[in-house]
């Protein structure tokens, strides 16, 4: 019974020879992130523009998965992101919009 799965060998889908490579390259990379977000700019960002450093760390991930994994992979785990992430950028921005005018009204009410 096919339930619509694409079939590929493990072989043909993974790069075990790069694998232990580019857990060592993402490890560095996020660390380097992780220090950028605790200087002062980065916590002020982190703080103000969650979502983006959240999109921006996916992001990593899902580069360095591309050393290792084929492009279908890549192309389901990016279309995954895209889809839950939509609804949580949308509520993050339409909260900072909210917050933005509410403080434009107490500013020019007072």
């Amino acid at each position: 019974m096919n339930l619509g799965y694409i079939s590929v060998a493990l072989g043909e889908s993974v790069n075990t020879a790069l694998l232990p490579y580019t857990a060592v390259v993402l490890f560095l990379v996020s660390l380097l992130y992780a220090i950028l977000l605790n200087t002062e700019e980065g916590r002020e960002w982190a703080d103000n523009q969650t979502w983006a450093t959240v999109v921006i760390g996916n992001g990593i991930v899902i580069a360095a998965l591309a050393v290792v994994l084929s492009p279908i992979y890549i192309a389901v785990i990016f279309g995954a992101f895209a889809v839950a992430g939509t609804p949580i950028i949308y509520r993050s921005l339409h909260n900072q919009n909210q917050d933005r005018k509410a403080a434009r009204k107490v500013l020019l009410d007072d």
